[in-house]
């Protein structure tokens, strides 16, 4: 709705265009099938520069990062302030002073007649229109113009459209292929934008005011390719059309510094409006990712998600792929949980969930039933913890107000306090004067009663698909018995998702498995039940108490091999 009020704003409301803010003009422009070397080249290039950005944009994160960590909160707000005042007034005096050091040309007379021309051609013909520009421009392709910027009238300054023009616009310059007046963009300008836009995007990406990448990344590729074009076009003094160039040069720069393909490629075919440059781009998006890859593996948002001020955050990449790893087969989602689970009771004390919330950092704690049999009844989430203590403070303090003020039985007069006063709130129980560490709240109406659950023997391939389609982020094993015995979280799985770290993860949790297998298994000739000796297996810690582990009854003659 947005993208849609903005297109019809920049009409005036007379037409609905179903186009993109920023079209390629020449949606039927080809190209020479050599021209693809040119295009691999462009599009390495760009890959060289998106891995370059990308480990800039990591460096000038960590930096920043470990610069505020050790500042108070009030500090940090002041010199965020004086950071984006700085950015400010750098900023400002690079896009303007630059271009005016590099100064203004002046425009070809003939052109500006055609200008004035064409702005009058209601009381000219058509035949006298087609034959003045026939002998005024030397191409069919659609003509640009170069914004007058700082320069006077009839001059011009590429250095200035690049860097004081609206983006969009400077984009759409780059990618038509003459100008009016005879104007063009010197390839020495071509670079210094480009270096001043990557330059200004990792200074003022991570500060406190809004800045973002795509566009930028869009502008810095077309300058490297329109670059590259005119040079390709001096050297072979070939007539090329060098907006392509700039077209690929955009498509290699955004999958250099994003890793994306398909959606990229969708994004340039409704650019150019047509499917004939699919090929090259779809070429320069293959071998800018793949040279970015080969240098540094993250993207820049991989990198901004990882190195978030709020901590750690996993993501899952992709899925398993058993044939390149033939050990993911022989584990099971137990063998890749977290077996030590801090799990808590229906009915658990206030100075318990207190130490729990202080020395811990997850995010969600299993709820087993009080009777010690171990089922899992719930998963209850932190902040759902912290409501639960809020409740229960709140419901206490209630009930000490109302005890002040209800009259004893036993005399005509006075007040005296009740010993058995409700808390007041759902899920919360205990006396008004208990308010202290021995009073106990039942968290079961603050836990997810319905968590999603799997058996501990279930194939790790299978868990994972599970995991992924539901989006979860905690997923609890359980027996036979429905007995808690584990827990599944993403920390968990991403080592065995990433494409570097899955076969030594896998070989790893294997080993691991074989290494636990002596101690699980009983001694030759004792005649138990399979039961008892699988109980004194590793257990989980709540509140001081074993609960069992689920029996482990599957043969594992397939480890022979290892």
């Amino acid at each position: 709705l947005a993208a849609a009020v903005g297109k019809a704003s920049a009409v005036g409301f007379t037409d609905l265009p179903v186009g993109g803010f920023i079209q390629f003009p020449d949606s039927d422009v080809g190209y020479d099938f050599w021209e693809l070397m040119p295009f691999a080249l462009i599009a390495s290039c760009t890959g060289l520069v998106g891995a370059f950005f990308c480990m800039a944009l990591e460096r000038m994160t960590l930096i920043r990062g470990r610069f505020y960590s050790r500042r108070g909160e009030r500090r940090q707000k002041l010199y965020r302030f004086l950071e984006v005042f700085a950015m400010a007034t750098i900023t400002s005096i690079v896009v303007f002073w630059v271009p005016v050091a590099a100064g203004c040309h002046p425009l070809s007379q003939t052109s500006t007649a055609v200008s004035a021309y064409n702005s009058s051609s209601d009381s000219l013909s058509n035949d006298t229109s087609a034959s003045l520009a026939t002998d005024t421009a030397s191409a069919d392709w659609e003509l640009g113009s170069m914004s007058q910027t700082i320069c006077p009238p009839g001059q011009y300054s590429g250095l200035a459209v690049l860097l004081l023009d609206r983006k969009e616009a400077a984009i759409m310059t780059l990618f038509a292929n003459k100008y009016e007046g005879e104007a063009f963009f010197k390839t020495s300008h071509l670079v210094i934008g480009a270096a001043c836009c990557i330059c200004l995007v990792l200074l003022t990406f991570g500060t406190s005011i809004p800045a973002g990448l795509f566009v930028p990344n869009i502008l810095l590729g077309a300058c490297i390719g329109r670059a590259a074009g005119q040079i390709v076009s001096e050297v072979l003094e070939l007539e090329l059309h060098t907006g392509v160039y700039a077209l690929v040069g955009c498509a290699g720069m955004i999958a250099g510094y994003s890793r994306m393909t398909i959606s990229l490629s969708m994004i340039m075919l409704e650019l150019t409006q047509s499917t004939t440059l699919l090929l090259p781009v779809v070429m320069s998006i293959l071998v800018s990712k793949s040279v970015a890859d080969f240098f540094k593996e993250e993207s820049a948002y991989d990198i901004g998600i990882m190195l978030h001020q709020l901590g750690s955050i996993t993501i899952l990449r992709g899925g398993f792929d058993e044939g390149d790893v033939p050990v993911m087969r022989l584990l099971t989602a137990h063998d890749a949980c977290s077996v030590e689970v801090q799990a808590l009771k229906c009915e658990e004390t206030t100075a318990h969930i207190m130490a729990i919330i202080v020395q811990t950092r997850f995010s969600g704690f299993p709820l087993i039933s009080s009777t010690g049999g171990g089922e899992v009844v719930g998963l209850i989430r932190r902040e759902r913890l912290l409501e639960a203590l809020k409740d229960h403070e709140q419901g206490c303090t209630l009930g000490d107000r109302m005890s002040q003020v209800v009259p004893s039985s036993s005399s005509g007069g006075g007040i005296t306090s009740t010993t058995n006063a409700s808390g007041g709130g759902g899920g919360v129980s205990g006396s008004a004067s208990t308010l202290g560490k021995n009073s106990t709240i039942n968290l079961l109406p603050y836990a997810d009663q319905t968590p999603e659950v799997k058996h501990w023997n279930t194939p790790l391939e299978r868990t994972f698909r599970h995991f992924a389609a539901a989006g979860l982020r905690h997923l609890c094993l359980v027996d036979e018995m429905h007995r808690l015995v584990g827990i599944l979280t993403r920390s968990d799985l991403a080592p065995l998702c990433h494409p570097r770290t899955r076969e030594s993860s896998a070989r790893f949790l294997l080993m691991r498995k074989q290494a636990a297998l002596p101690q699980a298994q009983p001694d030759d000739g004792e005649d138990t039940d399979t039961d008892d000796w699988t109980s004194q297996a590793t257990s989980f810690t709540t509140d001081g108490t074993s609960t069992p582990l689920a029996s482990r009854t599957q043969s594992f003659s397939n480890f022979a091999f290892w």
